[in-house]
C-alpha cells in the first residue's frame, strides 16, 4: 500500500514539473545537449524575439561613429530547450552535442571559437559570461549567433539573438 501510494506520488510530482515546464517559453533545466533537440540561446535572459536582447558597455562620450569597447561584466550567455517547438528555434541536428555562441553572423564554414571568444555550451541551463575581453560596438546593433556542432547541413539549425549595444555611460 506505501508502494502503491509513493509511486502514486512520484508519478504526480513528475506530472505537475512537466506542467510547469512546458509553461514558459523556454525551461532551464538543465541537461546534456544531444541531437535532435529544439534549443534557444538567450542574451542576458532574453531570447531577442519581439525586442532585441541588450549587451551593455561604457563609452565615455563623444563617442565616435565605429568606436568599440568591451561588454561589461556579468552578463550571461545560456542555451536553453523550448517548452514548445516552433519553426523560429535553434535545432541541435542529427549529430549535435553541443552549441557554441559567436559575435555576429559567422561564415558558413565555422567551427567552435578558440580561447577568448565567446563560450561553447554542452548542457542547457548552464550561464556563462560574455567574455570581457572581446572588442564589440559603443552603440548600435548586432547579433549573437548559437550554432549546434558537429554540424549537419540536412537538420541542424542555429538560432540567432539580434542585440542592441546600450552605452551606460552616457
Amino acid at each position: 500500500m506505501v508502494r502503491r501510494t509513493l509511486v502514486a506520488a512520484g508519478a504526480a510530482v513528475a506530472a505537475t514539473l512537466l506542467m510547469v515546464a512546458s509553461a514558459g517559453a523556454a525551461t532551464t533545466l538543465p541537461g546534456k545537449i544531444g541531437p535532435n533537440q529544439a534549443f534557444v540561446g538567450l542574451v542576458n535572459g532574453k531570447t531577442g524575439v519581439g525586442t532585441h536582447a541588450q549587451i551593455r558597455v561604457a563609452c565615455p562620450g563623444p563617442v565616435h561613429n565605429g568606436e568599440t569597447t568591451h561588454p561589461l561584466p556579468h552578463q550571461p550567455l545560456e542555451v536553453t530547450r523550448p517548452s514548445a517547438v516552433a519553426a523560429n528555434f535553434g535545432n541541435t541536428g542529427a549529430h549535435g552535442t553541443h552549441i557554441s555562441a559567436f559575435m555576429g553572423i559567422p561564415p558558413s564554414g565555422a567551427t567552435p571559437p578558440t580561447t577568448g571568444a565567446l563560450p561553447t555550451f554542452w548542457r542547457y541551463g548552464v550561464k556563462k559570461p560574455i567574455p570581457t575581453t572581446i572588442n564589440v560596438p559603443c552603440s548600435g546593433t548586432g547579433y549573437i549567433t548559437f550554432i549546434p556542432f558537429p554540424r549537419d547541413p540536412g537538420s541542424s539549425k542555429a538560432f540567432v539573438v539580434p542585440v542592441d549595444f546600450v552605452n551606460v555611460a552616457v
